[in-house]
């Protein structure tokens, strides 16, 4: 059996990869609370949701979701695999993809004390533009074109 690497679409009708993701986010799950009260119903209104694999196994997850008349974006990578560079991987694929199917502006939420998350989101063109009735940053991304 070949090994798979690399991004893979996640929909209802295939979330057994998601399931083990979260299953195996450890710490991770304290930053990323996305399906802590949510279904896995809500990917019928994502846009795109994706995962991320290592030899077949999801180590990153990231989704565009279209809530409350904007496209957020969330992204996660498990513990265990935090800082190789698969956030990035995940972050270009759905930057480019939000480019590409003419998403004007994407948003975010990010924890205060998240400072990498933070960082790296600046880094791809994310501003800060406000703060969250749930104390998060809120950041914003104006795609050109």
């Amino acid at each position: 059996m070949v090994k798979k690497h690399g991004i893979e679409k996640i929909t209802i009708e295939n979330t057994d990869k998601l399931e083990l993701l979260l299953k195996n986010a450890g710490d991770a799950l304290k930053t990323f609370r996305y399906y802590k009260n949510r279904s896995f119903h809500v990917l019928n209104n994502h846009f795109l949701t994706i995962i991320y694999n290592i030899e077949d196994k999801p180590v990153a997850y990231g989704h565009l979701d279209f809530h409350k008349n904007k496209i957020w974006l969330g992204v996660m990578v498990i513990e265990s695999k935090i800082g190789l560079g698969y956030g990035k991987k995940v972050l270009d694929y759905l930057i480019s993809y939000s480019i590409n199917n003419g998403i004007k502006n994407i948003f975010l939420t990010v924890d205060r004390e998240n400072l990498i998350a933070y960082r790296t989101f600046k880094r791809y063109g994310f501003i800060k533009t406000g703060i969250s009735e749930t104390n998060t940053i809120i950041m914003k991304r104006e795609n050109d074109g």
